[in-house]
């Protein structure tokens, strides 16, 4: 026997709600999608498992990938507005480049790296996370700053070093960077102020 409004609401059954909404004519689709948004907002558990749109009425559920990197400790870094430095290795743990980017999830990102086409095709297979900064506290694009460092490891380590894709062919001095880096957020901050 199928439950009432009532119910579902009082035993908090949110995926029996769904269930019944979906298979619901389009007379009473209203009815059981308020009944799916009373459920929904009446609880915080089901936001961490399900997204609702509102506008086309749809429910979806959330899912939480694990890496597939041998580096579950990336997987516990909050997601964040992130400049990286890594050292991409072979198989030998031999570096191939050392490149900088921008993330929102360090995790993801690195998986993308070992899964990428041409770095496959260079030896690739690993990478080793050389620094990472959270800049989300600061109120300026993370483009701005990744492109800032770009130019000045380009004019200290040469164009010649320089690879498309943020890419150098030498090591990148992290130590170095540590010190650039306040600097450049100070130029942008001054100038977001401006």
């Amino acid at each position: 026997m199928k439950k009432s409004y009532k119910q579902y609401v009082d035993t908090n059954d949110f995926e029996g709600a769904v269930e019944r909404y979906n298979t619901a004519t389009k007379r009473y689709s209203d009815y059981w999608w308020g009944c799916v948004l009373e459920i929904f907002n009446k609880g915080a558990e089901w936001a961490k498992k399900y997204i609702i749109d509102p506008i086309a009425k749809t429910v979806k559920k959330l899912v939480t990938r694990r890496s597939k990197t041998k580096h579950k400790e990336l997987d516990e870094i909050p997601p964040g507005n992130y400049l990286y430095i890594i050292t991409l290795v072979d198989n030998q743990n031999q570096r191939v480049w050392d490149k900088i980017g921008t993330t929102n999830n360090i995790a993801r990102r690195m998986q993308e790296h070992l899964y990428n086409k041409a770095y496959k095709n260079a030896g690739v297979t690993d990478f080793i996370l050389k620094k990472y900064i959270d800049i989300s506290a600061y109120n300026f694009d993370i483009i701005e700053l990744e492109s800032k460092i770009r130019t000045y490891l380009r004019k200290k380590l040469g164009d010649d070093k320089y690879l498309k894709n943020d890419r150098f062919t030498c090591e990148i001095d992290v130590q170095d960077l540590e010190t650039k880096i306040p600097g450049c957020v100070q130029k942008l901050q001054a100038a977001e102020i401006a």
